[in-house]
């Protein structure tokens, strides 16, 4: 599961009865007009489409974000804006991209969302934020999770924003000229954006609290890790997200090989002797749509390319050599895994392709290709550990394939931020969700599928489906 269909067309069915009415509110770069409406006797103030960053575009592509500059007048805030630059998701183990996506796109996609029950200032008792960071493997998604019914059953005011992804999040030349990590710093722009502005919103600006699913969940256990977010946010939640997560954190080296390879792949010349200059300026010359679409180039099964690095500012240092100096900024943390996160290799039909011994190998030695070095070792523990017996049903090995898949990308990697987080005297909350929603495709598995808890974080085209159970568990 990728994303779910919670953009504008929700926030319309979510509130196709409610009584809305245009309401205002002042940032430090000029004023807003929104609408308001009723939630079930509460009253929601929605500002959409509010630019945090200036476009980046033109030079401005593969930089760090720039402070937005201020208007004159009022501005609409009353649609979303465009998705950031995306095409298709890839995981590791995978050869050809795990989803495609169809999104209408733009690079001028730096914008958030906020949901704010119905006060105008902070005169009285501000309200907690919740900063919601998307999913979608670093490479699709966009920040558009209707906000309305958590902030007002909740009482509590939510945050949604799109940052860059994939080649225009995460190219790196290991230089000013690419940084890399611009995707994970327009997060932090979102973030520091919220920190200045949300008292307007009636928001209290020391009870932050920031939060995502998969890619969005290991985007927030890095923020728990950067110096850069010192005193902007002061609580974490992760859903099946983690540093550890393998495959998704690369080097300031793999970054500029994968650069160059992409401009090889564009006409540039992106061979070792170019100046990284000279290969980012071609690579500023082509088309959004050619960068986009020729970046799957550098993609392969066992090298996820464009997502985060060690580039030495955002991250100074690995996670464990973090950890291992105790340079983490102490905050609350909850964090957690569905009871089988690996069902989500049931949206792709590499699942299906396992049916003997042999093809359970073959997949494991894809999936396990980004240990190369140790590989037979370590697929012959994975077998060991997970293969039932050599003559299971096609259904049992496919089971064995999705427990020691979810594992490995996320109950492993969560286990061990978990502990890592914990051990440095912090207030640490580890769950596991384990309801079989009703409504699933594939009950047979047994568990909860990875990212199924957010069916009840937000409204989807599903809400109707839940049992009265099931609708006890949303906000």
């Amino acid at each position: 599961m990728i994303t779910l269909p919670t953009s504008l067309l929700s926030l319309l069915l979510l509130c196709a009865s409610c009584t809305t009415q245009r309401t205002e509110v002042s940032t430090k770069y000029g004023r807003l007009s929104g609408f308001a409406e009723d939630y079930n006797g509460a009253t929601v103030r929605t500002f959409l489409g509010v630019p945090f960053a200036k476009p980046p575009t033109g030079e401005l592509r593969f930089l760090p974000p720039v402070e937005p500059e201020s208007w004159a007048g009022v501005r609409d805030a009353t649609t979303f804006g465009p998705a950031c630059p995306q095409d298709g998701m890839y995981l590791p183990g995978f050869a050809e991209p795990f989803a495609r996506v169809d999104r209408v796109w733009s690079e001028d996609c730096l914008y958030m969302n906020v949901y704010a029950p119905g006060r105008s200032s902070s005169a009285q008792d501000p309200l907690a934020v919740m900063v919601y960071i998307h999913g979608g493997g670093w490479q699709v998604g966009e920040g558009t999770n209707n906000g309305t019914q958590l902030a007002a059953e909740e009482n509590v005011i939510v945050v949604t924003f799109n940052y860059r992804l994939g080649v225009f999040g995460f190219l790196g030349t290991g230089d000013h000229h690419a940084p890399g990590n611009v995707g994970l710093l327009d997060q932090t722009q979102a973030i520091r954006w919220v920190r200045e502005n949300i008292d307007n919103f009636g928001g209290d600006v020391n009870r932050i609290t920031i939060f995502g699913l998969s890619a969005g969940g290991m985007a927030v256990s890095l923020h728990l890790l950067s110096p850069l977010n010192s005193g902007l946010f002061h609580r974490a939640i992760t859903q099946s997200g983690s540093p550890f997560t393998p495959g998704f954190l690369g080097t300031k080296e793999s970054a500029l090989a994968d650069a160059r390879q992409l401009a090889e792949s564009l006409g540039c010349d992106g061979s070792s002797g170019a100046a990284t200059e000279d290969v980012v300026s071609c690579l500023k010359s082509r088309t959004a749509q050619d960068v986009l679409t020729t970046s799957s180039a550098v993609q392969s099964a066992s090298h996820i390319a464009f997502t985060p690095i060690v580039d030495g500012t955002f991250l100074p240092a690995s996670p464990e050599e973090i950890f291992a100096e105790g340079s983490v900024e102490a905050r609350d943390y909850i964090l957690g895994v569905t009871s089988m996160e690996g069902g989500i290799v049931l949206y792709n039909d590499l699942n299906e392709k396992i049916v003997s011994e042999d093809t359970f190998q073959e997949h494991l030695e894809y999936t396990m290709g980004t240990y190369n070095t140790n590989l037979v070792q370590i697929t012959h523990a994975a077998k060991f550990e997970y293969l039932s017996n050599a003559t299971a049903s096609p259904r049992d090995l496919q089971m064995d394939f999705m427990r020691m898949y979810g594992d490995w990308l996320f109950v492993a990697p969560t286990t061990r931020m978990a502990r890592e987080f914990a051990s440095a005297g912090n207030p640490t909350y580890l769950y596991n969700f384990d309801h079989v929603t009703s409504f699933f495709d594939h009950p047979w598995i047994g568990g909860a599928s990875h990212a199924e808890e957010n069916y009840y974080l937000w409204p989807s085209d599903v809400s109707d489906m839940m049992t009265e159970q099931e609708k006890c568990l949303r906000p």
